[in-house]
């Protein structure tokens, strides 16, 4: 496997390398301390994998990886950076980057990186499947485990770590593909189950159906459940009874008009 890693601060770098030859005995790793020593050896070096910095002088991290895109040189990007924050996930999944490591970067979660985008024999066009630029492959399968998990505690690192990313990643990913953040998606996804539970049978406990979508408390559910419906869970369930009663009097009086 061939890798390029750039980043500005000398030691960073060479810890860095010196991690990818421990986990990656066969990688054949070329380095640069700057967007443009990069784009140089860029012409001659084709990796299968770049990592670079975020923040470096004069050229970013990011304005690489959108060149060296542009370019064709290399198809798989993970990003390195000091700062857990939202924007540079946001513009790595515009460029299609596939993770996103928070330095200092530990030798665990480096390997994982390395070892998930370096399968032997994945093609470009299965990883390409899997993982595009716009997500829409990871953002399937984020929905399927909300789907599967809403009914208990579910934080955001539990959901980034089954899919083998950053959180903020995958909120940047979510944002985008379906224009929603995870919390929102997850609260509107409980609020959905909720109501059908209520019209499925309008008899049913409150509490229990707190329960069943992930609120252990049920003062935080009836306040979540007001200002997602307008309506308190009560006055919603007892219009689910009425309407269902009044079904039952239109099947037991067809001819009453």
């Amino acid at each position: 496997m061939k890798i390029m890693i750039v980043d500005d601060e000398p030691i960073i770098l060479g810890g860095i390398v010196a991690m990818v030859r421990e986990c990656r005995e066969d990688a054949w790793i070329e380095e640069a301390s700057d967007g443009f020593e990069a784009l140089e050896k860029l012409r001659t070096f084709r990796p299968d994998l770049l990592i670079s910095d975020v923040n470096m002088p004069e050229m970013t991290g990011l304005e690489l990886i959108e060149e060296t895109k542009r370019q064709g040189y290399c198809d798989k990007y993970v990003i390195l950076t000091g700062y857990d924050e939202f924007e540079y996930a946001r513009q790595a999944v515009r460029l299609g980057v596939m993770d996103y490591l928070l330095k200092p970067v530990q030798e665990g979660e480096l390997q994982s990186v390395i070892d998930r985008l370096g399968r032997h024999g994945e093609s470009k066009e299965a990883l390409s499947n899997r993982t595009d630029s716009n997500g829409s492959a990871l953002t399937h399968a984020i929905l399927e485990y909300i789907h599967l998990h809403y009914g208990r505690d579910l934080p955001l690192d539990e959901v980034a770590a089954h899919g083998g990313i950053h959180p903020n990643y995958l909120c940047a990913i979510m944002k985008r593909n379906i224009g929603k953040s995870f919390v929102h998606y997850l609260r509107e996804y409980r609020m959905e189950r909720a109501m059908t539970m209520f019209r499925d049978n309008p008899r049913v406990q409150i509490d229990k159906v707190a329960q069943s979508v992930g609120y252990e408390q049920p003062r935080h559910f009836y306040k979540v459940f007001k200002k997602s419906t307008g309506f308190t869970p009560g006055q919603f369930r007892d219009d689910c009874l009425k309407s269902m009663r009044g079904k039952r009097n239109e099947v037991s009086n067809p001819f009453v008009l």
